[in-house]
């Protein structure tokens, strides 16, 4: 891959440290950054075999691949390693009768990130050994009834191992040199030598039903084909967590800021189950107008089983007297209870007319709701069997830069997590997203046709976590400073910000809700145009231009991970000091071209480009304040 390709593509200005580009972004890295991140090398073996068992009546598909890629992590010689891998794809079909037949299907799918998240800012200690497995298998009976109707019926279960863990247990990090973990909170750095603040073992299971009849009718004012599904599922998470030492350190400008108090090993269950019933018909009303007519209703259930949780405790806190840690630290049993209970209705509705009725100008136009499929991410908020935190600050009394006792512990900030800290509130409502799309076909010749869209989406009564108690109440000004870009004081680049905290004794009450706070919606906008020369007399060419609009609440963070690229995504915050700039408009815009052409002796040459902007990013810095503690809040 050369310079001028996605992966390596680093600006002229990022290869000298403190340089600026045009845009007032630099690295700090030193000596700059000389490459971006490149795959270096990359294997991909696939393996299929397949046939009849008995003629006629019973076929088999077997199917293997192993994609093992190498990438430069970026400003590092390290190589990260993305290993997956499909080491079984099984497939078996057995003909009942002529219009009747089984399939069966079972496959293992494995991933493995020897050293994932590992970066400038986290070093080898702190990164994740990931080695996760997937398990979808399904037993399914179709049947052909008669001319008109068809039955598919489909049994499924979906096993998913998700470990996110510490390098000590593969020998990747020396036990005896592993301490506790803690960040640096104005720069992000995580201790090299110490652990990170989360890790996980999850392990998902979803049994499921599915059901559904086609139908085809003649006369009803026109051709009707009709479908009526019924589907039903449990989703299970038993999600454990741990963390090296059962606490977290905060550090700001190298000295002990905050400290964080864990409530592990801990491990949660929790249940969605699921019951869903649609129905849709493609109304085929005159050789011009065709209509597509669904509706679709789901029944959400949300809870828990009965469970129980016995927390480590911390050594240096066993004679703590505070009732919140005595609490926080006490073995629980917990009953089991459903949290919510929800029925939602997503209308979809759209339309082709053939303008001239010869094929050749077609407009088509669509609407539809779609409520969030969620899987467990309502009761997991109430759970008291959760990880939590419990943040103090630290005064480090002895200046080793470790808690020694509750002596140590300053002023309560904040919980963090679920584990009882959080309810849900009894009133919530599902959220959904809205489309409402125009297209207009035309044929411009003989093979080759021309498309406008217009599309746009929208998000609603999406649900966030609110501090009600504090909501409303920052009414303390802190005037606090900003460095400037470069994070030195006095060169010239530095802003004066007022902030905005809470009294002192201010309670806590965190509600997972839908705030009714017209910021939180999200709308978007896209436009786009393409050509599509289709294949003949050897050759086709596809060709489209897109341009986005996007109006939404975004976040103070933002990333650079190989998985993602740099700018500040979706979010929402109660909190005025993460929400300064509210609704905000990004724009966005991506080209492509895709071609094929056959040689003699048919050999087939074919290639693509894609042309895709960046997202816009605003800066972010960490402050303090007294009461509300640490606040990373966007400054651009």
């Amino acid at each position: 891959e050369s310079d001028a390709t996605i992966s390596d593509n680093v600006p002229d200005a990022f290869r000298t440290r403190l340089q600026k580009d045009r845009d007032g972004f630099f690295t700090r890295a030193a000596g700059g950054l000389q490459r971006g991140n490149p795959i270096t090398k990359q294997y991909d073996i696939n393996a299929n075999l397949g046939g009849p068992i008995w003629k006629g009546k019973a076929w088999f598909f077997y199917s293997y691949r192993l994609n093992d890629q190498y990438k430069t992590i970026i400003g590092l010689p390290d190589l990260a390693r993305s290993k997956l891998s499909n080491l079984y794809t099984f497939k078996g079909t057995f003909q009942l009768s002529r219009g009747n037949q089984i399939i069966g299907y079972l496959n293992k799918r494995e991933k493995l990130q020897d050293k994932r998240d590992l970066g400038p800012a986290v070093p080898l200690s702190a990164s994740y050994y990931q080695s996760s497995r997937n398990y979808p298998m399904k037993i399914e009976w179709t049947s052909v009834l008669g001319s008109r109707a068809f039955l598919d019926v489909l049994v499924g279960q979906w096993y998913n191992f998700f470990p996110l863990r510490p390098q000590t247990e593969v020998g990747n990090w020396p036990i005896e040199q592993f301490v506790p973990g803690r960040i640096e909170l104005t720069t992000g750095q995580y201790f090299d030598g110490g652990a990170n603040d989360y890790y996980q073992d999850q392990k998902r299971f979803k049994p499921q039903f599915h059901a559904s009849l086609a139908y085809y009718r003649e006369g009803w004012r026109g051709t009707h084909d009709f479908k009526f599904g019924f589907e039903a599922r449990r989703d299970r998470r038993k999600l454990f967590n741990d963390q090296p030492f059962d606490i977290f350190y905060r550090d700001r400008n190298g000295l002990p800021s905050e400290v964080d108090l864990y409530n592990t090993p801990v491990e949660g269950i929790n249940d969605v189950n699921v019951r869903s019933a649609y129905a849709q018909d493609t109304w085929k009303v005159s050789p011009r107008l065709t209509l597509n007519l669904g509706v679709r209703v789901d029944r959400y259930v949300d809870g828990w089983p009965e469970q129980s949780h016995r927390p480590n405790g911390i050594p240096a806190l066993a004679n703590a007297t505070d009732p919140r840690i005595r609490d926080f630290f006490a073995p629980k049993t917990i009953a089991a209870e459903t949290v919510a209970r929800t029925t939602t209705v997503g209308p979809r509705a759209g339309f082709a007319f053939d303008l001239h009725g010869d094929g050749r100008a077609v407009v088509k136009g669509f609407y539809g709701r779609f409520y969030f499929n969620s899987a467990d991410v309502v009761a997991d908020n109430q759970n008291p069997v959760g990880l939590a935190q419990l943040r103090y600050r630290f005064n480090d009394l002895n200046g080793n830069r470790l808690l020694d006792g509750p002596q140590e512990l300053g002023a309560f900030i904040t919980t963090v997590g679920g584990a009882g800290f959080v309810r849900v509130d009894p009133n919530l409502e599902r959220p959904y997203g809205e489309e409402l799309s125009g297209h207009y076909e035309q044929e411009l010749r003989e093979g080759l046709s021309g498309r406008f869209s217009y599309v746009y989406k929208n998000l609603r009564n999406e649900w966030a976590v609110v501090d009600v108690a504090r909501f409303g109440r920052q009414v303390v000004p802190v005037e606090v400073t900003d460095r400037g870009p470069d994070g030195i004081l006095n060169s010239g680049d530095e802003q004066k910000l007022v902030l905005y905290d809470v009294p002192p004794g201010t309670p806590s009450e965190r509600v997972f809700t839908n705030p009714r706070d017209p910021r939180y919606d999200s709308d978007y906008h896209n436009i786009e145009l393409a050509l599509n020369r289709r294949f003949r007399d050897g050759w086709m060419v596809m060709t489209s231009f897109a341009y986005s609009w996007l109006t939404q609440f975004h976040s103070s963070t933002s990333t650079t991970s190989v998985l993602s690229a740099a700018g500040n995504g979706k979010a929402f915050s109660w909190n005025e000091n993460l929400r300064r700039f509210g609704r905000e408009t990004s724009t966005i815009y991506s080209y492509k071209l895709v071609g094929r052409y056959t040689l003699p002796y048919e050999i087939g040459i074919s290639g693509s480009y894609k042309l895709q902007s960046g997202r816009n990013w605003g800066r972010a810095v960490n402050f303090s304040l007294p009461v509300l503690g640490s606040q990373t809040v966007r400054v651009e």
